[in-house]
């Protein structure tokens, strides 16, 4: 198996709850798409690992994975890919009620994105946007989910513009879920 497939189907497994054979398809090829040198697939891989080990109740695991794609990212200076990772342990922090950790994974999420500034854009999902979205969901889970709908919302946009229809989903279910925490049921169901 080449890495950019390897990676997609690592995702689509995840995706399909089909997590037994996503660890027996992972089991040998982490290494292998890490060192492939496709940042998507990259990501794919290592965060339907993480999340696969978060589900099955193993948060240490799906930590450990998340460092080691870290480092992959730092040592690439890829920071698409490092944003991502603070992004995604950040809903993992949250979802543990862990606040202060997904705080500081904030907080170098936005020292990363002043420091790559637009230098790094990406068709997929900018540091910049990666930023916001880490932020949205910061103040959803922390009591400030009216902070999120204007930020949210204008990233729906720009992501339905481009024709990200994945991410702009992502951002409908995030708005979604800050709607449903303001009681505004109406407007969560759009």
């Amino acid at each position: 198996f080449s890495a950019w497939p390897s990676g997609l189907l690592a995702a689509l497994y995840y995706e399909q709850g089909r997590l037994d054979e996503l660890e027996t398809f992972l089991a040998n090829r982490l290494e292998s798409i890490a060192a492939s040198g496709y940042l998507d697939c990259t990501l794919a891989a290592f965060v339907a690992a993480a999340r696969s080990a978060t589900i099955k109740g193993n948060l240490s695991e799906a930590l450990e994975i998340l460092e080691k794609v870290e480092s992959i990212a730092i040592a690439r200076k890829w920071p698409r890919l490092e944003a991502a990772v603070l992004q995604e342990r950040i809903s993992l922090f949250l979802d543990d009620s862990r606040q202060e950790e997904a705080e500081g994974c904030l907080q170098r999420l936005n020292q990363l994105s002043q420091e790559t500034s637009n230098a790094h854009t990406s068709p997929i999902c900018s540091v910049a946007q990666i930023q916001e979205i880490g932020k949205a969901q910061f103040a959803i889970h922390t009591g400030r989910a009216d902070e999120a709908i204007k930020p949210l919302t204008a990233l729906q946009h720009q992501f339905a513009k481009n024709g990200n229809e994945l991410y702009a989903v992502r951002m409908g279910t995030l708005l979604s879920i800050a709607n449903v925490k303001l009681n505004r049921t109406t407007e969560a169901e759009h």
